[in-house]
């Protein structure tokens, strides 16, 4: 278990959340995601400017699942067989990947270690990104993925913590 600090936050708020939430809110978890989500999406611009030369650590050490491939990892070594292979799951050839916005389901498949949709290949935070119009999203809040022979849709997040 990671060693904890604790950050000044306003009671009033806090409460305020807590209370209108019933409870539904996990407020330090909700901050430690939105803050490793901010540096996610943004990390060719704050990730450079907060974290310099270090951001290549800081990258291995707390979002792994965005760590350039160099041919040579197990992940790519792995994703030979087409499987996407992001950040600790691996998601095989062919699986349905669904994302819901704007009211309605957006449907692709796995290819080639990829989300083939329209023809074209993404990465599953720019295909979050498409499907939402360019807007910045957390793609493991919002993919789902049902392998072949499954039934049922699976959130990435999910996914992710099982592992």
């Amino acid at each position: 278990m990671s060693e904890k600090i604790y950050i000044p936050f306003d009671r009033g708020l806090y409460d305020d959340i807590v209370a209108m939430s019933g409870g539904k809110v996990d407020l330090p978890n909700l901050v430690h995601e939105q803050i490793i989500t901010l540096i996610e999406l943004n990390i060719d611009g704050l990730g450079k400017e907060w974290f310099g030369d270090n951001l290549n650590r800081f990258i291995s050490k707390h979002l792994p699942w965005m760590r350039e491939d160099d041919g040579n990892s197990q992940d790519s070594q792995t994703a030979n067989d087409g499987a996407l292979a992001w950040g600790p799951i691996r998601v095989p050839e062919r699986s349905k990947v669904r994302m819901r916005y704007g009211g309605k389901y957006h449907y692709a498949t796995v290819s080639n270690g990829r989300i083939l949709y329209k023809d074209k290949a993404y990465k599953p935070s720019e295909w979050a990104s498409k499907i939402a119009n360019g807007t910045n999203r957390n793609a493991w809040r919002d993919l789902e993925f049902q392998s072949i022979g499954q039934s049922d849709f699976y959130l990435a997040d999910l996914l992710r913590a099982d592992i």
